[in-house]
C-alpha cells in the first residue's frame, strides 16, 4: 500500500477507508429522509479528531428550510456529540435520532445566517487510556434539507 504525500503531510489509504466508512454508514442511515422528501448534499466534511476533540464548523442555513446534520465515525462504541448553535452560542436543535452508530439533529433555522455545527467524539470509556498513542478517530458530517 502507498501513502500520499501532500504538502508534508502523510496520508496512508487506510485512513480515507474509515472515513468513507463513516460516511457510508451515514448515507444507508439516511435513506428513509431521502423517501420523507430530504435532498441530501453530495459535499460532506470529514476528518480526523484525537479522543474528546472538537470541531466547530461554520455553515449557512436558510429560514424556511428543515435540515438533518449526521454524524458518524467507523469505530463502534464512540460517545458521539453533535450540535447546532446560533450566532449567540445558543442551541438551535430541535431533534435528535439515533440509528446504529450514526447521530443526527434536526434545525429549522429562524433567520438565515451563518451557524455553528459542533462535532465532538470521545472513544468508548474502556478505552481512553493514553499508554499507546494516541490515535486520531474518523468522522463523516452529512447534511440534508427541504
Amino acid at each position: 500500500m502507498a501513502c500520499v504525500v501532500v504538502a508534508g503531510l502523510t496520508i496512508s489509504p487506510r485512513a480515507h477507508a474509515f472515513m468513507d466508512e463513516a460516511h457510508a454508514a451515514i448515507m444507508e442511515a439516511v435513506a428513509g429522509h431521502v423517501e420523507d422528501g430530504f435532498t441530501i448534499r453530495e459535499e460532506y466534511w470529514k476528518g480526523e479528531l484525537e479522543s474528546g476533540g472538537k470541531k466547530l464548523i461554520r455553515h449557512q442555513l436558510f429560514r424556511g428550510n428543515e435540515y438533518w446534520f449526521w454524524l458518524a465515525t467507523s469505530l463502534p462504541g464512540c460517545e458521539i456529540k453533535l450540535e447546532v448553535y446560533d450566532a449567540e452560542g445558543v442551541p438551535v436543535t430541535l431533534e435528535r435520532a439515533t440509528n446504529g452508530t450514526v447521530r443526527g439533529v434536526r434545525v429549522t433555522p429562524a433567520q438565515t445566517a451563518s451557524y455553528y455545527i459542533l462535532v465532538q467524539i470521545s472513544r468508548p470509556s474502556g478505552e481512553q487510556s493514553t499508554n499507546p498513542p494516541v490515535q486520531l478517530i474518523d468522522w463523516a458530517l452529512v447534511y440534508g434539507y427541504r
